[in-house]
């Protein structure tokens, strides 16, 4: 059986619902009414009159609460409203009308928020929590007790109330270890508060600890004297909740006829329509009675009733027990789909609420029905499911059990062991002595081990990591110097070259025969302007390309239209396209507005038209297109040139290597310009990549963010 004090842990948080309220004389509060004029007097009154009638006179209670919430909504005083709001939605939690107060309680707590009322906002979260409670939410009712805890004084009453409420949560979750220290300090916190209601609730959980422990004859007594306390203040509910667990413990101990009649009591005892779910739990017990008694028929009417009450009230506290008490009956009817599909419906419920016991119990159904029906995968997965939690629940309980003997234990021969304690004290204080002594000389020891290897390992580190930077400079230095190797190969052979070509060329001209055929002067003249051309795009890569090494190139980049800067280029080079009949042309319809270094990326579009123009044979096209893509600009340059090798598309962009071919034409190149334009467009937060096949021409592409 799962609960034995179900129905007292509700009785508390009714109490809490009720308890509080002053007795205040209600005939002076009615003269107040008559004779004041002063509208905050006539409310506080109004609204003590509504705390002291809302029990016996709630007809009136509401008249009350209406004239006050009409004060305050003349004196436009959202505190004051607030207050009547909150105590009248109590009401609605006592009947179980639990969406709506919240509702009204969430709208109400940044009010008390804004007027820093703490105590006021700790009373939200306290009837929070109870109405999660009730709905079965442990967790979320605990997260709302501890809020409130939070806010409260430590020494006050509704701090010590609320504290207990959280021991009830966790005796619902077999959380018994954690909760029996706090239980005791309440115990003797309630008793100097002279709160007789809250006290016999501690009694009635003692009885509980006792029971759990199984110590079956305490919790009887400990019950007993609780019904005694409860007849003594005249709580009848109180009183019905004691025979409530009087019929768990006869249950327990297999006294069935004892335990019938004692849960008959209960559930007639459960008679106030604030009490459905104490009478809910108490039936819950009335059908597991029946269950041991053979009424099988019976236990499920039972439960089927219980079910009505906890679906029209919006209970579902004890979801998982009848379901899984269901499964236990058609288990044994031995209708196992049945069974299985109750035994389901109690895990999913257990396991939402982390109930430990009703996890175990529901798997093991599980197992039972899937064995019976043939399911054995699903068996032995129910069936490891169940030992898992019976081990958990049995570590806790061991636990539990060494800490109560560990509290409980008496020395019953002191005197003696006291006389044999004082002679062996003097040689263990001496032996302690001496081994501290060796302890601190090995710690010591160990210590400057610990240092001296760990300053060896640091420097191991540093070393390690000295040369693996020297490895990579001396690396890098390498391939500089094969990198300068071939700049010089380029300044001796692809710049002396064509300068010497020029010089002679300008000496031929310089002949007056020369000068005579007129044709022949001109084409030697176009041949020195190429010569001086190629040799001029030469230099000026060689001279950008040092001074972007020496980070001697200003980065300036300015919003402008990138189109505006292709026109430019294509003005500059259309004389170039035209002296291989290549028609040169651009696609940029949009403004493209970038933000970007106008003179890198005029080398960049330059360079990439003059590759193009080179490589693309006399009759061809080179065109420039434009884009936007993902945020950003993409400027391609496509030709219809002989392609780029799949070996060679490696080598252009390449860091430590120059590599060129030569053009249609036999025009020279260096390499120099593409590793410019990958520099450039780097700077700009861009990419450059080139897409070509052997004789399909080639597309050279970079990306630019419009941002």
């Amino acid at each position: 059986m799962k609960r034995s004090l179900f129905s007292i842990i509700c009785l508390l948080f009714f109490l809490q619902l009720t308890a509080g309220s002053q007795q205040t004389n209600i005939d002076s509060l009615q003269k107040i009414i008559k004779s004041t004029q002063d509208s905050t007097h006539k409310f506080n009154a109004l609204l003590q009159l509504y705390k002291s009638t809302k029990n016996e006179h709630p007809q009136q209670a509401d008249a009350y609460a209406s004239e006050a919430l009409a004060i305050a909504r003349k004196m436009g005083d959202k505190l004051k409203e607030s207050l009547v709001i909150k105590e009248t939605s109590k009401l609605l939690l006592a009947n179980y009308q639990f969406e709506q107060f919240d509702s009204i309680v969430h709208a109400i707590i940044p009010v008390f928020e804004d007027h820093n009322e703490t105590e006021l906002l700790a009373d939200c979260y306290n009837n929070l929590g109870t109405s999660q409670f009730y709905r079965g939410n442990v967790v979320k009712a605990e997260e709302y007790y501890h809020q409130a805890l939070a806010l409260y004084d430590p020494d006050s009453w509704p701090w010590a109330s609320t504290r207990l409420n959280t021991v009830f949560l966790m005796q619902t979750q077999g959380r018994y270890s954690e909760a029996l220290p706090i239980l005791l300090q309440l115990t003797k916190k309630f008793k100097a508060l002279e709160d007789e209601y809250n006290y016999t609730q501690c009694l009635v959980t003692l009885a509980s600890v006792y029971e759990t422990q199984g110590d079956f004859e305490k919790s009887r007594e400990y019950n007993l004297q609780y019904i005694e306390k409860c007849k003594a203040i005249g709580f009848q509910d109180g009183i019905a909740g004691g025979y409530h667990n009087l019929a768990n413990l006869a249950s327990k101990q297999e006294n069935h006829q004892e335990a019938l009649k004692y849960a008959l009591k209960a559930v007639e005892g459960f008679k106030k329509p604030q009490m459905v779910w104490n009478k809910a739990s108490s039936m819950l017990t009335l059908g597991i009675i029946y269950h041991q008694l053979g009424q099988l028929d019976k236990a499920l009417q039972t439960n089927e009733e219980i079910l009505t009450i906890c679906k029209e009230k919006g209970i579902n506290s004890f979801l998982s027990e009848i379901y899984n008490n269901n499964s236990n009956i058609y288990l044994e009817k031995g209708a196992y789909q049945t069974a299985f599909s109750w035994a389901k419906k109690s895990l999913q419920e257990a396991e939402k609420n982390r109930e430990i016991d009703m996890i175990r119990d529901a798997s093991y159904n599980l197992y039972e029905a899937s064995k019976a029906l043939g399911k054995t995968d699903d068996a032995l997965a129910y069936h490891e499911l169940h030992h898992q939690y019976k081990d958990s629940l049995l570590q806790e309980q061991n636990s539990k059990a060494i800490r109560d003997l560990k509290n409980n234990f008496e020395i019953t021969i002191k005197e003696y062991e006291n006389q044999q304690l004082k002679q062996e004290n003097t040689l263990n204080d001496l032996e302690i002595k001496q081994q501290r002594t060796k302890l601190w000389v090995v710690a010591v020891i160990l210590i400057l081990v610990s240092v001296i290897v760990f300053v060896l390992i640091l420097l191991n580190r540093k070393l390690r990591s000295k040369n693996r930077v020297i490895s990579e400079h001396r690396i890098e230095l390498e391939k500089n110097n094969r990198l300068k190797d071939n700049m010089f190969s380029i300044i001796a052979h692809d710049l002396r070259g064509p300068m010497g070509a020029t010089k002679g060329l300008l000496e031929f001209l310089d002949i007056d025969s020369a000068r005579e055929d007129q044709k022949g002067y001109e084409d030697v003249l176009e041949t020195v302007k190429k010569s001086a051309s190629s040799t001029y795009e030469l230099l000026e890569n060689l001279l950008n390309w040092s001074r972007q090494q020496k980070n001697e190139i200003t980065f300036e980049p300015k919003s402008a239209n990138l189109t505006e800067l292709v026109d430019e280029i294509m003005q500059l080079k259309q004389p170039a396209a035209k002296r291989k009949n290549i028609h040169l042309s651009h696609s940029l319809q949009n403004e493209f507005i970038v933000k970007f270094d106008k003179n890198m990326i005029h080398l960049v579009i330059r360079n990439l038209i003059d590759n193009a123009i080179k490589f693309t044979p006399e009759g061809g096209k080179v065109d420039i297109l434009g884009e936007i893509k993902e945020e950003k600009v993409q400027i391609a340059v496509a030709d219809t040139g002989v392609g780029i090798s799949e070996e060679a598309k490696v080598k252009i962009f390449d860091k430590y290597q120059l590599y060129s071919s030569k053009g249609t034409k036999n025009e020279h190149g260096s390499g120099l310009g593409l590793k410019l334009c990958h520099d450039f467009i780097q700077k700009h937060s861009g990419s450059i990549y080139v897409e070509s096949k052997i004789g399909e021409g080639s597309r050279f592409i970079f990306t630019v963010p419009q941002n």
